[in-house]
């Protein structure tokens, strides 16, 4: 599934294939889910934590994503981590 915004926007787990094509040899940090593009971002906001994120390092021949630890997942859409100042963390 593609989510798109606009005529040339790329989002959800299309952004992903395509920054994994542009650097090659990196990685991605995703959350995931076998579900949908949907669910990965629905799952990550109800728990509120980037707990559920993992680094995406390729997509094998079966468009199937594949992580760091050789788990797999149909869906990853990209994200942000933003790292957490003394405030935040209550200290």
């Amino acid at each position: 599934m593609t989510l798109k915004t606009s005529k040339n926007e790329i989002k959800g787990s299309d952004l992903t294939r395509a920054m994994l094509k542009k650097y090659e040899g990196g990685g991605v940090h995703c959350v995931i889910s076998d579900e949908s593009d949907e669910a990965a971002l629905n799952w990550c906001t109800y728990v509120n934590s980037p707990a559920g994120v993992t680094l995406i390092i390729k997509e094998d021949e079966n468009g199937i994503f594949v992580c760091k630890d050789g788990n797999k997942w149909e869906f990853a859409v990209p994200v942000d981590l933003i790292p957490l100042s003394q405030e935040k963390a209550s200290l």
